[in-house]
């Protein structure tokens, strides 16, 4: 079954409890959705709690009544529907939101959901560094489209890379080599709490990630071999370490520097519309080189 034979009255109106029975047309909703920028990829063909207030966003924005079902209405919508806006400017959201979609990468453009960003090698200010090892500069951002606008919400100090500790000393270093995480959009993170000591809430990895393993200890990705798994690369904070030296605060992880601001950063994601919706949501990050942006 298809939306156009919805729409065109060659099949039967779908309730919204059945669509996970109807997985063509689930996934076609839900691309559809996420090509209008509602819903974040990939379609599962399962239409949860997220898919649903994807749907009722869509909805309002089509200036339609909230549907309990994928009538005539609803599929002529979702097949004629333009993009909601997304008009990226020359400031640092705009170029940051820019180099995702040249990337292929997906930008979440309804105003009550939040885009999360790294740059490596750039500081919260945007300004590319020279990305030395063991050090606090890369930056984490909390993005949101307000209007088609980008808008940062946030930037902190954060690190995308395992500090020196995890990366040369035998009695901490994976014997693999250290965890660099692929540059790249991944889809991987819930609410949770990182098992540091003392434990504290963070954004926990629950989808495989792919990593590069440092087993030359040169401190770059080049000619390392590729791992993809659970391994624990958690969105976490640094216990306020010295923006000079990560210490032991990463092993692989997407760390904040400062207590204070990954606080901000976890107030600031849960006031996505997206895990509201649900607390089991996946939260998507993306981690760009700097240098490009």
């Amino acid at each position: 079954m298809r939306l156009s034979e919805i729409r065109d009255g060659q099949a039967p109106a779908q309730p919204l409890a059945a669509l996970g029975f109807q997985r063509e047309l689930t996934k076609e909703i839900q691309t559809r959705l996420g090509d209008l920028g509602f819903l974040d990829p990939p379609a599962d063909g399962k239409f949860g709690s997220v898919s649903q207030w994807a749907l009722r966003a869509f909805a309002e924005s089509a200036g339609m009544a909230a549907k309990t079902q994928i009538d005539k209405e609803a599929a002529a919508a979702l097949l004629a529907a333009q993009p909601l806006p997304l008009a990226p400017g020359g400031d640092l959201a705009g170029r940051i939101v820019a180099r995702m979609l040249a990337l292929g990468h997906w930008v979440a453009r309804h105003p009550d959901c939040v885009n999360i960003v790294y740059l490596e090698g750039a500081g919260a200010d945007g300004v590319p560094n020279d990305n030395r090892p063991n050090v606090y500069n890369d930056s984490r951002f909390a993005i949101r489209i307000e209007g088609g606008v980008p808008k940062i919400l946030g930037a902190w100090e954060a690190t995308t890379e395992p500090g020196r500790a995890f990366t040369v000393d035998p009695s901490l270093a994976n014997p693999l080599g250290a965890a660099r995480i692929a540059l790249g959009q991944h889809k991987a993170w819930i609410l949770g709490f990182h098992k540091s000591n003392p434990q504290h809430p963070a954004l926990v990895q629950r989808e495989n990630l792919p990593v590069f393993r440092d087993l030359n200890r040169d401190f770059q990705r080049q000619g390392d071999t590729v791992h993809v798994g659970l391994f624990g690369i958690n969105q976490h904070h640094g216990f306020s370490s010295n923006p000079n030296d990560i210490q032991q605060d990463s092993a692989g992880c997407l760390v904040g520097r400062a207590k204070t601001g990954h606080t901000e950063f976890l107030r600031i994601v849960k006031t996505d519309a997206r895990f509201l919706s649900s607390a089991d949501y996946r939260f998507m990050t993306a981690i760009l080189d700097g240098r490009t942006v």
